[in-house]
C-alpha cells in the first residue's frame, strides 16, 4: 500500500504553484492530496482547478492573520507538506518556523539565507565573496563611470517586475519609484535558470536549463542542458547558503563565461521542464519528509519544451 501524504501549496494562483502540483500527479511512489491556498477566491484562478480542497486566506503581510489561517489549514486537514511558493510567504514562514515546524514539514531554508536571496545587493555581495562571476551591481542609482546599457531594478523586486533596461542617462532619471532600487551591469547572451534541490546544504540535484523565450519572466520555451560550471556553482552557493529544499539559481552566459544574477531559495516557473527531463524535485520532497536516502540526480535526459495556454471554467452565481 502506498504512502499518503497531504501537501498544502500556496499561492496557487500562481504558475509556480500550479507547476508543483504537475509534479506531484506526474509520480506514482505516493499516494498525494492537494491542498491549495490563495488570496484569491476558487474561480478567480486556474490552481484552484489542481486542488482537492481550495482555500483562500489572507496575504502574507498581514502577519498574524496570515500565519493563523495557514496554521488552521495545516491541522484541520492534517497536512504532511507545507509548499510556499513566493519571496514574501519565505520571509515570514521562516520568521515563524517553529510554529509550523511543530505541525508539519516545511522543507524551507534558514531566515538569513532567504533574506540575502531576497535583497539583490546583498546577493550581489554574496556571489562576490564566494568568488562566483556576477554582474557588478551598485545601490547608488546615481553612479556614473559605467557603460550603458544597465539594467536598474527594485532592490527587494519579484521576478521580473520593475525592472527597466536603460541606455543611457535621460533614461535612467526618467525612472520613478518610491521603492529601493539598484543598478546593474547589463548581461547579454543566453540566460539559464539552474533547478535546485538540497538537504541542509548538500546538494541533490542540479537541472540547468535555457530560457529560450520567456514572458513576464516566465520561461514559455526552453531546453535542458548539462553544464558542469553551473552545476558546480549551485552546489558552492547551495553550501555557503545551506540551502534546504528546492531552490533555483538564474545565470547568463557570455563570451563562454558563465554569470550568476540571481538566487531563489524556492520553486521555478519553468519547473516542468527539468521534471519532464526526469528529476521530479517535487518527488524528492516527498521522499525527503518519508525519511528515505535520497542520493545526487546526476541523470536527466535533454529535452526541449514549448508551452501554451489552457483554459480553466467554473460555474458562478
Amino acid at each position: 500500500m502506498k504512502k499518503e501524504f497531504n501537501v498544502l501549496i500556496l499561492d496557487m494562483g500562481s504558475t509556480t504553484a500550479i507547476s508543483v502540483a504537475k509534479g506531484l500527479y506526474a509520480q506514482n511512489d505516493y499516494d498525494v492530496h492537494i491542498f491549495g491556498a490563495d488570496t484569491h477566491n476558487s474561480w478567480e484562478i486556474a490552481g484552484s482547478a489542481f486542488c482537492h480542497q481550495f482555500f483562500t486566506v489572507p496575504p502574507a503581510k498581514t502577519g498574524k492573520p496570515y500565519i493563523k489561517s495557514i496554521l488552521r489549514i495545516i491541522k484541520e486537514k492534517k497536512i504532511d507538506l507545507l509548499i510556499p511558493i513566493v519571496d514574501s510567504e519565505l520571509e515570514i514562514l521562516a520568521k515563524n518556523r517553529k510554529y509550523f515546524e511543530n505541525e508539519t514539514s516545511l522543507l524551507l531554508s534558514p531566515e538569513a539565507s532567504i533574506s540575502i536571496c531576497n535583497d539583490k545587493f546583498l546577493t550581489y555581495r554574496f556571489l562576490t565573496r564566494q568568488s562566483i562571476p556576477t554582474p557588478k551591481t551598485w545601490t547608488d542609482i546615481e553612479h556614473e563611470g559605467h557603460k550603458y546599457p544597465v539594467v536598474i531594478k527594485p532592490r527587494f523586486g519579484l521576478g521580473s517586475k520593475g525592472v527597466h533596461f536603460v541606455h543611457s542617462v535621460q533614461e535612467k532619471m526618467a525612472i520613478s519609484g518610491e521603492e529601493e532600487k539598484i543598478m546593474q551591469e547589463y548581461c547579454s547572451g543566453r540566460e539559464y535558470t539552474v533547478d535546485i534541490f538540497a538537504r541542509e546544504g548538500k546538494l541533490l540535484a542540479a537541472v540547468p536549463r535555457w530560457r529560450r523565450e520567456t514572458r513576464a519572466g516566465i520561461s514559455y520555451s526552453g531546453k535542458t542542458c548539462k553544464n558542469p560550471t553551473m552545476v558546480h556553482y549551485a552546489e558552492k552557493i547551495a553550501k555557503h547558503l545551506t540551502l534546504h529544499g528546492p531552490a533555483n539559481i538564474q545565470c547568463f552566459e557570455q563570451d563562454s563565461k558563465i554569470f550568476v544574477s540571481e538566487i531563489n531559495p524556492r520553486f521555478s516557473a519553468g519547473l516542468p521542464l527539468t521534471t519532464a527531463a526526469g528529476v521530479n524535485i517535487p518527488l524528492l520532497c516527498l521522499r525527503m519528509v518519508a525519511g528515505e536516502n535520497i542520493e545526487y540526480q546526476e541523470s536527466y535526459e535533454n529535452i526541449s519544451m514549448c508551452r501554451y495556454w489552457e483554459e480553466v471554467f467554473y460555474e458562478v452565481n
